[in-house]
């Protein structure tokens, strides 16, 4: 079974012949040989990356807030925005008490790697209540009367977030 998360529609040439391939009964095989030198495309990264434009980074930050937002009053939740002064992004709380924090991810990227802050980790490793990791992926950029508006994109929600050693890739340190 394979899971394509760049897929191109209507694909032709040498991505079809890759979209073609099966495995046979011998072994692996595939329809055409493929020459990928000196071939340039335009793909979306698998991971977070980072954003270079601030005003593009904001505008995903907001459109993965809004999705987070809805999402959890949709389910019941009143939602707090908590991000200017916490490790968290969101408080979620129900008529009944019972209460979450999350963590909001927005990214242009793939359904891959996000990138989170040692405060981030430390607080939902320490949390009295759990906290969700909301990320939004694949989100669409566009520019409108000199402003960045940001549309669509995929959730994963990864419920009861507590991040372990072996999920953490470390991209600096401080000496």
């Amino acid at each position: 079974i394979f899971e394509s998360k760049d897929f191109i529609e209507n694909a032709t040439g040498d991505i079809k012949s890759i979209y073609d391939w099966s495995p046979s009964k011998k072994g692996f095989e595939t329809t055409s040989k493929i020459n990928t030198r000196n071939k340039t495309s335009k793909r979306r990264a698998r991971s977070q990356g980072f954003e270079v434009d601030p005003l593009k980074k904001k505008a995903v930050e907001l459109h993965a807030m809004e999705k987070a937002g809805e999402h959890y009053r949709s389910n019941g939740y009143g939602v707090e925005d908590t991000s200017s002064n916490n490790p968290y992004d969101l408080v979620c709380t129900k008529p009944n008490g019972e209460s979450r924090r999350i963590e909001v991810k927005g990214t242009r990227g793939l359904d891959g790697e996000v990138t989170v802050t040692k405060n981030e980790v430390e607080s939902a490793r320490n949390a009295s209540q759990p906290t969700d990791l909301f990320i939004v992926h694949s989100i669409d950029i566009r520019e409108e009367d000199g402003k960045y508006i940001a549309s669509g994109g995929e959730v994963n929600l990864i419920e009861g977030w507590v991040p372990l050693e072996a999920e953490l890739t470390p991209l600096s340190y401080r000496y």
